[in-house]
């Protein structure tokens, strides 16, 4: 329910709907707090997305911006969540095994090599930007750790996109 609300959320920030979609972004906050990391890199993707700097740094930010989540919610996450005093702290995190991560990374490392090969331009779309931090953080999950593949679950929305950007 969160993730629809939140895409409709983009939607209406798309057609310009702006006082109408931090509403409903705000409802998708209140209903699973993890809208509040998922709109974060919404943001920061857009910002990559507009910036006018070579596709290379473009890909850089990405990783970086995958690497740093990860570590935040991996590594990190036991230590930010006591210091806040949630109960989600002691909470044990599941890793699924290697297979399971295997088909984000071929499709991740396919759609990459395509985009560089036909030099598309599919860099300055946020979407494909969204989709590529969440495989960067899924990929730097299998060496640091962490359940990151419910990021993954829950972005599928956006990842299943980025074949369509293939023009």
């Amino acid at each position: 329910l969160a993730m629809s609300i939140f895409v409709i959320a983009i939607k209406l920030f798309e057609k310009k709907y702006r006082l109408t979609s931090i509403v409903f972004f705000i409802s998708s906050f209140l209903i699973h707090t993890s809208l509040v990391l998922f709109t974060a890199l919404l943001i920061v993707s857009i910002i990559i997305s507009r910036i006018n700097i070579s596709i290379l740094k473009k890909i850089v930010l990405i990783i970086l911006v995958g690497l740093l989540v990860n570590l935040l919610i991996s590594p990190f996450r036991e230590v930010i969540l006591d210091q806040i005093g949630d109960r989600r702290a002691e909470y044990n995190d599941f890793t699924p095994p290697l297979y399971w991560y295997l088909i984000y990374v071929f499709y991740a490392i396919f759609i990459f090599f395509i985009t560089l090969r036909y030099r598309l331009n599919t860099f300055d779309n946020y979407i494909f930007n969204y989709a590529f931090i969440i495989f960067s953080l899924l990929i730097s999950s299998l060496a640091l750790g962490g359940y990151t593949s419910r990021f993954v679950v829950a972005t599928t929305l956006f990842i299943i996109p980025t074949l369509f950007l293939l023009k």
